[in-house]
């Protein structure tokens, strides 16, 4: 079904059967509808998902939040509900919808992170994950000056445009519908109430002073569905902060890009730079290090292969300096030949405590598997061998050997 939506009406929790509905972008046709419980599967052929939460999911205000961005205003939302939400401080999430007007009145959700989280883990079994998620007493279009109040599988929903809403059981509507209308400062708006089914919701709020009218109502998912591909400008996507990570798969694919120029920009300035210097020094030390290695073979014709020049000539120098009868010397000539044959393993540590005959070396190397071939050859040419076992250190294994000297 290609050029279409899927849309998710989610239930009481993540946990609760899923309705859903297939509507053409463009014409906002439905195409197809129907409803998955746990365990269940969303319906294939639409590269696109919507979801729509309950608006008890949420607790839902106007703020005034003149913030430049829509991170600051976040962060500026969190204390526009300070003191009035039932949840940890650190566990409040909070999205905003577009800025109306110039006054930088924006709406406002403040739900709980972790439940937010089941719901797109809930959205993930099911093999769906959606670019978008809104509240459903956000969602449904409003004219100035008016609440509208219809009623969908049992709940109640008010919505109030960019004045908010709410989405309650309908036994509980009659209460909390008058508080919230109460709550707004000063205004009077007009009450659409829609359906047979709020007859006692209408009544309270005549009651209290309301301009209640009635009307037909309408097939609410239906149109919560268009309202999902199309949604006002003020209603807050949730997928936001922390959660849109996964949004936009185009716009990560540019941050990738982008971030592959600059590191291959960095690489290659730090690569020209090198091969400049190398292409001017490079004779000169070719000439040093030949001149080097031809001395040192003279001095040490028993080498046989020169794996690191700068360290085999301190092992050597060191080996020269050292008194012949420091027990050290004994072990220099086998180890240094073991390190020649195992250029990847590395003797970090030499220690010798006297007056005794017991060297201690430590071998590191990056597997285990270097320092294991090290060991079989130091065995070879000094049998009373004492290993300690490997360990782990900065990505390195290292194993501590003892010899005896003669």
């Amino acid at each position: 079904m290609s050029g279409s939506v899927l849309v998710l009406l989610g239930g009481e929790a993540p946990d609760e059967p899923f309705s859903w509905l297939q509507v053409r972008r463009g014409d906002g046709a439905e195409t197809g509808r129907g409803a998955f419980g746990p365990g269940g599967s969303a319906p294939r052929g639409s590269s696109e998902a919507v979801l729509v939460l309950r608006g008890a999911e949420a607790q839902v205000r106007s703020l005034d939040l003149p913030a430049k961005t829509e991170a600051q205003a976040r962060g500026a939302a969190a204390f526009g509900f300070e003191g009035e939400l039932a949840i940890e401080p650190g566990q409040t999430f909070c999205a905003v919808g577009a800025a109306s007007g110039t006054g930088g009145r924006r709406l406002a959700a403040a739900l709980d992170r972790d439940r937010l989280k089941r719901w797109m883990v809930r959205c993930r079994e099911a093999g769906v994950d959606p670019q978008a998620i809104y509240l459903d007493c956000t969602l449904l279009p409003v004219a100035e000056g008016h609440v509208r109040l219809c009623e969908r599988d049992g709940c109640t929903i008010l919505a109030g445009g960019i004045a908010g809403g709410l989405s309650i059981e309908t036994l509980l509507a009659p209460a909390l519908a008058k508080a919230w209308l109460q709550r707004l400062d000063g205004v009077r708006p007009d009450i659409v109430v829609e359906g047979d089914r709020l007859d006692a919701v209408a009544a309270s709020l005549a009651q209290a002073g309301f301009a209640v009218s009635r009307v037909p109502g309408g097939e609410v998912a239906s149109e919560l569905a268009r309202a999902a591909i199309d949604p006002p400008p003020y209603a807050p996507d949730l997928r936001q902060g922390e959660f849109a990570e996964a949004h936009s798969s185009g716009a990560r694919g540019r941050l990738w890009a982008t971030t592959l120029v600059l590191a291959l920009a960095a690489v290659l300035l730090q690569v020209g730079v090198l091969v400049f210097n190398g292409w001017r020094d490079q004779k000169t030390a070719s000439e040093i290090t030949a001149k080097v290695e031809r001395d040192f073979r003279q001095l040490r014709p028993d080498v046989k292969r020169i794996v690191n020049l700068r360290a085999q000539v301190s092992a050597a120098v060191n080996a020269a300096r050292r008194p012949a009868s420091n027990p050290a010397i004994a072990t220099s000539y086998p180890v240094v030949d073991v390190l020649q044959a195992h250029p990847d393993a590395r003797l970090d540590e030499v220690r010798h405590e006297a007056p005794g005959r017991r060297v201690s070396l430590r071998f590191s190397g990056a597997q285990s598997a270097v320092l294991d071939a090290v060991v079989a050859d130091l065995r070879k040419t000094s049998g009373n061998l004492e290993v300690d076992q490997m360990r782990t250190d900065q990505g390195r294994v290292s194993v501590l050997v003892t010899l005896v000297a003669p």
